[in-house]
């Protein structure tokens, strides 16, 4: 039996040249989105000094709270 599909040397000329313009279209079309995603130069290194602003603050948020639990659960304890 012969191949499932044709092979280049099957197809016409015209019909391979449509494929690899179409494929040179696609890649340059997703090669250009993602170049445009592509963040700015200092961006990057920003939003990283924010996060770690954030995170401190979260964590510094979060140990006052269990602070201010244990002095409830304190008190509690010099209730009874």
């Amino acid at each position: 039996p012969g191949p499932l599909r044709p092979s280049a040397r099957d197809q016409p000329q015209g019909k391979i040249m449509q494929t690899r313009i179409l494929t040179l279209a696609t890649l340059m079309a997703f090669g250009g989105t993602a170049f445009a995603q592509t963040p700015a130069a200092g961006t990057l290194k920003a939003d990283r000094e924010a996060a770690k602003a954030s995170h401190k603050e979260a964590k510094a948020e979060h140990r006052a709270a269990k602070a201010e639990h244990r002095a409830e659960k304190a008190a509690r304890a010099e209730k009874k």
